[in-house]
């Protein structure tokens, strides 16, 4: 069993080397810097990727996007707690990512314009999350992604960082999104979103009222 974990240890050393490499030399950039812990993978009933913090239950690993775009969400989420979306054109392709259950308020504003690896905010436990960890998701748009329908969830790792599978393949569960019903488009049906601009017109009465945290 000693054995097994040691290799295991050299095995994550071994990816994270990897993959640090990789992603210098690479269009995009991972979201969270300082952790490759995959907990959860992409599946049906689970429309993007979980990366654990680099100390498991610590909050604070800063979330960077992993391309290039136009802010298009920032604020907080009933589902997704504090939460950045950015559209993307990847290729002639729209596309939106999301960074949810921040432990803050987001670092990036409504139609902001940011670079690939710009701090969108850091990891939290916000939301209906269980344990500290980054939900990130990529998706495919009909348009300019600004209406959540009209976007289709698409494997980020398949999809963009194909040299993180093998992480993806070794995720653990302690650390995964509560998902009370099979498919997370039922919490997106019932989710309710404010704006930081709605927030910020809110009393502290009212933020209380509607669970959006007082920082």
């Amino acid at each position: 069993m000693k054995r097994l974990v040691t290799l295991l240890s050299v095995l994550a050393l071994c990816i994270a080397s990897l993959s640090t490499v990789a992603s210098a030399n690479s269009v995009y950039t991972w979201p969270v810097p300082e952790s490759t812990r995959i907990t959860q993978g992409f599946s049906s009933g689970h429309n993007g990727i979980d990366i654990g913090a680099k100390t498991a239950g610590v909050a604070g690993n800063k979330i960077v996007a992993f391309y290039g775009g136009t802010v298009s969400r920032s604020g907080w989420s009933t589902s997704y707690g504090w939460v950045v979306y950015i559209h993307h054109v990847i290729n002639n392709t729209n596309y939106q990512s999301r960074y949810a259950h921040m432990n803050q308020s987001p670092s990036v504003s409504l139609n902001q314009n940011v670079s690939k690896g710009t701090t969108v905010g850091y990891m939290g436990q916000t939301g209906d999350a269980t344990g500290v960890h980054l939900h990130f998701e990529t998706r495919k748009c009909a348009s300019a992604c600004q209406i959540d329908n009209s976007s289709t969830p698409v494997n980020p790792i398949t999809n963009f960082f194909p040299e993180y599978s093998i992480a993806s393949d070794l995720f653990t569960t302690e650390e995964t999104d509560l998902l009370p019903v099979p498919d997370f488009i039922q919490l997106e049906e019932d989710e309710v979103f404010y704006s930081m601009e709605d927030i910020q017109n809110m009393s502290v009465e009212e933020r209380i009222e509607k669970g959006i945290p007082i920082e």
